[in-house]
């Protein structure tokens, strides 16, 4: 059976190399002017991409929620959108020059998007191995389950405590404002991220093991400091961690209980999608002075929509950022893998500052060069990063294509490693950023991964030690 299916990738390989084919033959110049034909060429084919990879993710991998589900949706949001709004001059937002700083990159951008796009699938699919039904290798008795639920509950107790103490006044009133947190309250932020990820997972893996909710008051407890934690972190407009939360649960669900049909999906992205808008659009009308609360002012100017914007399109603004790359980026000023220097040492905890602190050397990022490109010296607020531009000012075209193809080996490689507890472990946390990576630098998640590792690390610790004693 597994030999024949192997045999049978050839026909979703088939297409996907044509498409690749078909989009290399356009290769625009980098600098041009906006071509309709192109777009619509581009993105034909880069949707035929992705219909065979979802066909692949249904009837080969029996997998209807995957790590894909969540990545290729915002990846087509984050890097076609733009483009497609062109397209139709009703669908152009009114305020043209935020969202189109150059319109002569956009055919080079759309381009080395799709390009980007199909050699990650071609990869995925040629690396993937059919995986036996999800069995992790460390399968725990009810009564390890348990340890491991209640000890991560009071981390996450006390990690919360400390994040309330020290989080500052803006937290509390309702202003979504990082920079006035501080270092302490947003490491613990991350921290108190990863628990609820941790306990979501050992729920639902105890559920899955003993097919009932575990009937414990640390349980109870661990299910109200995350709601808590949640709810406060909506109230401030942090849309992030509500997908991130959303993602997580809707893929253990289906995991550890059972799959959600394809009606369902949609209606549960749809309403994800309008309530984050909502919340995007309330935060935007706080900032301007607007008191009728969050969800109210958003919800109302959702509804008037005065300045034309789909309810994805802040998602979809992050590919201005590659516009400007392309423009601004060449040969002569890459920065050939810098900026992830910096991110790779960056993840290990203090190790970062400690670097710093010794060199006095402080590593460049994306995120501050875009902000610098788009708003100069005096910026009022930060840009963030793009996935594809970020590869770009490194490494340029060739390097957004390679470190692509070998994105989709390692994920190809996660999964068919799954059985392992670890390697399942960071797959939810990818799965977690699986729509705002694109958003993001690819090195994003190695910070978020490296923490669930030494968390994981030591609640599996103090297990040992409690089991060894009982």
């Amino acid at each position: 059976m597994n030999m024949a299916i192997e045999k049978n990738k050839i026909w979703y390989l088939l297409p996907i190399i044509m498409s690749a084919m078909f989009i290399s033959l356009l290769s625009p110049s980098t600098h041009e002017v906006f071509s309709k034909f192109a777009t619509l060429y581009i993105l034909f084919f880069s949707i035929i991409v992705a219909i065979v990879l979802f066909t692949y993710q249904f009837k080969v991998e029996k997998r209807n929620i995957s790590f894909n589900s969540f990545f290729v949706v915002g990846y087509f949001i984050t890097n076609f959108e733009l483009a497609a709004h062109l397209l139709d001059s009703s669908l152009i937002p009114f305020n043209y020059q935020f969202y189109y700083p150059t319109t002569l990159t956009i055919n080079y951008s759309l381009w080395l998007s799709a390009m980007a796009f199909t050699l990650y699938v071609l990869s995925y699919i040629l690396f993937k191995k059919q995986n036996k039904a999800l069995r992790l290798n460390n399968i725990n008795t009810i009564n390890v389950m348990l340890i491991k639920i209640r000890f991560t509950v009071l981390l996450l107790i006390i990690a919360n405590i400390i994040f309330y103490l020290s989080v500052g006044k803006s937290f509390w009133s309702g202003v979504y404002d990082e920079s006035k947190w501080g270092s302490v309250a947003l490491y613990l932020d991350q921290i108190n991220r990863t628990l609820v990820i941790l306990f979501m997972y050992f729920s639902f893996k105890y559920k899955n093991s003993t097919n009932k909710v575990p009937k414990d008051s640390l349980f109870i407890c661990g299910v109200i400091a995350s709601a808590l934690y949640l709810f406060l972190m909506v109230r401030t407009g942090d849309r992030g961690l509500f997908i991130s939360l959303f993602s997580v649960s809707l893929f253990l669900y289906c995991r550890f209980i059972r799959r959600v049909n394809l009606k369902q999906l949609i209606f549960l992205g749809i309403t994800a999608i309008v309530l984050m808008s909502i919340i995007g659009l309330g935060r935007a009308e706080s900032v301007r002075g607007n008191s009728n609360g969050l969800v109210a002012s958003g919800y109302e100017s959702f509804i008037k929509n005065e300045e034309r914007l789909t309810p994805t399109m802040e998602l979809a603004s992050s590919n201005k950022l590659l516009f400007v790359a392309v423009d601004k980026y060449d040969s002569s000023n890459y920065y050939f893998g810098l900026t992830m220097v910096g991110q790779v040492i960056s993840s290990i905890p203090l190790l970062g500052g400690f670097t710093s602190l010794i060199t006095g050397f402080s590593f460049p990022t994306s995120t501050n060069e875009f902000t610098y490109l788009m708003q100069g010296s005096r910026p009022n607020y930060g840009e963030g990063s793009h996935l594809i531009a970020d590869l770009y000012i490194n490494f340029g075209t060739v390097g957004v294509l390679i470190f692509m193809v070998l994105f989709g080996y390692l994920v190809a490689t996660l999964y068919n490693s799954i059985n392992k507890e670890t390697r399942f472990i960071i797959l939810v946390i990818l799965i977690s950023y699986g729509v705002y990576l694109n958003r993001s630098s690819l090195l994003f998640v190695l910070k978020p991964v490296v923490l669930i590792l030494i968390i994981y690390y030591i609640i599996n610790l103090y297990t040992k030690q409690r089991v060894c004693h009982a």
